[in-house]
């Protein structure tokens, strides 16, 4: 059986396949933005041409392939991703401008450039709730604030929306409630518990804003790949490398979109 891993970016796509001898082989290839997963099978092509067999053998033979991209964070340079909004605990509507955006060494500086935020305040909407640190609930989610931003956030042609609330690292309770209501509109709702379990509101909530702004982008890539390896025979299992150097399942890389754009 073979092994296959891949890099793709902007550029180009790298391959390198492994065989059960632990023999390499080594190909690359033009990536097109424009099709990614394409790229992708031009390079396994170039792998299997250099084992003198065809693409459909090759993956027949193939045990898994694991991707590695950086398309996520090409996105983000570029300003291509997703209109998000953030749906928040009411009264926390600028935790972006507060949180830990300035570094310490240029705390007093007052020439340190405004870090660009991703969802302008028009698009973030309050919402009555409160969790305690603790994680005890002692205002429950009022479920038609959901609904209304829920109906602002389509006014205003948003793509995914994002659910921040205190304290959800502790108790997700609300943050869980409102994505029940959102998924009727927004199945593809991005929720900073399931993101990141952290305790800083700045963290979690700009962590699962780049998430959800590279979502969309993500998702068409991954399921365009499963397409065209299914097309060409592939039965093994198909994995993404994420920022903790680890990998994991496609499914999971799009509800763990943080770890790996991290």
């Amino acid at each position: 059986m073979f092994e296959i891993m891949i890099d793709t970016g902007g550029t180009f796509t790298d391959g390198v396949l492994i065989d059960d001898k632990q023999n390499i082989s080594v190909a690359k290839a033009e990536t097109q933005p424009a099709d990614p997963a394409r790229s992708i099978l031009n390079c396994i092509t170039r792998l299997a041409e250099e084992r003198a067999m065809t693409l459909e053998e090759l993956l027949r033979s193939t045990s898994s392939v694991t991707i590695g991209t950086t398309l996520p964070t090409n996105c983000i340079l570029e300003g291509k991703g997703a209109k998000c909004c953030l749906i928040h605990t009411k009264g926390f509507r600028d935790v972006f401008e507060l949180g830990r955006t300035i570094p310490k060494t240029d705390i007093y500086n007052l020439k340190v450039p405004i870090p660009k935020v991703l969802i302008p305040r028009y698009l973030r909407f309050g919402v009555d709730e409160r969790v305690q640190y603790d994680g005890t609930v002692v205002k429950p989610l009022k479920e038609s604030d959901v609904r209304k931003a829920v109906k602002q956030a389509k006014a205003q042609g948003v793509e995914v929306p994002v659910v921040c609330f205190l304290h959800s690292y502790v108790n997700p309770i609300h943050e869980e409630q409102a994505a029940e209501i959102i998924k009727a509109d927004y199945p593809n709702v991005v929720v900073s518990s399931r993101i990141l379990r952290r305790w800083i509101e700045y963290d979690r909530a700009s962590t699962a804003t780049y998430a959800a702004y590279v979502k969309p982008l993500l998702s068409r890539f991954v399921q365009n790949l499963k397409e065209q390896l299914k097309e060409a025979k592939f039965k093994g299992a198909l994995l993404l490398s994420t920022g903790l150097g680890d990998v994991t399942t496609a499914d999971l890389a799009l509800e763990n979109l943080g770890t790996v754009i991290g």
